[in-house]
């Protein structure tokens, strides 16, 4: 008895289902992995978006392909117990049982399986997935697609990460400080408090008699500056030196 003579397309009909079933398991740990890392990146600003979605996809893919081939491929009498599922009373699964047997009563068996099985055509199986392993996928999707938003409009600078939303103050204002090193001062506001995304007021370092200004320490080499689109505390302080062999009193 060939059984593919058989159930030949009952058998790529579960094939199909069980490549569903694998696929929808697959997306759903690949989803969640990069949701973990969109996850962490809005809310840390470590590791990254490509990263997640790198490292999502292949253990996503590879999850699926391997449940298909452990899990989810049908197997003979997995084919047999589903047509027998239709009210075939085990008749398709005993009739692979008993393959090879060459009694009077199996060949009178296998005869009435084959007519039964026309009873059952391949469409009749239809593709079961279960309900909750998709919404899971579909919520798992929905979740990293919002997270990977929010880390992109984080990076743009449209919107604050995580971070910044547990270190801001009360008043939603960031602290801005101006220090002078040796050799030199300042001229402005030197202690500023900025609403987000505003700019402070113009500050200039003006060097001492015998100095000249050097550079901010953010690396900045202008004297005068001022911080536009603040989205965080500073300290920024001015760098002098002092000019080899000049009297102070010059």
């Amino acid at each position: 008895m060939d059984k593919s003579t058989f159930f030949k397309e009952h058998e790529a009909r579960l094939r199909g289902e069980g490549k569903i079933k694998a696929a929808v398991l697959g997306a759903a740990v690949g989803f969640g992995i990069d949701a973990v890392f969109a996850s962490l990146y809005w809310m840390l600003g470590i590791g990254g978006l490509l990263v997640g979605l790198a490292v999502g996809a292949l253990v996503g893919s590879g999850l699926g392909i391997l449940s298909y081939l452990k899990r989810y491929r049908p197997d003979e009498k997995r084919v047999a117990r589903r047509i027998d599922s239709h009210g075939l009373e085990e008749r398709m699964i005993t009739m692979v049982e008993l393959r090879g047997d060459s009694s009077d009563i199996a060949e009178l068996q296998r005869e009435d399986a084959m007519r039964s099985l026309g009873k059952v055509p391949p469409e009749t199986l239809g593709r079961r997935v279960s309900g909750a392993c998709a919404v899971s996928a579909l919520s798992l999707m929905l979740f990293c697609i919002l997270v990977n938003t929010l880390g992109l409009m984080a990076m743009s600078g449209n919107i604050l990460y995580g971070k910044e939303l547990l270190q801001r103050g009360a008043d939603g204002t960031y602290e801005i400080s101006y220090v002078a090193g040796e050799g030199g001062y300042l001229r402005g506001e030197t202690s500023q408090s900025v609403e987000r995304g505003g700019s402070t007021e113009h500050v200039r370092a003006v060097a001492s008699p015998g100095w000249i200004f050097v550079r901010w320490d953010d690396g900045s080499t202008y004297p005068e500056r001022r911080e536009t689109d603040v989205r965080e505390d500073m300290v920024i302080k001015a760098v002098f030196r002092k000019i080899a062999g000049s009297d102070p009193d010059d």
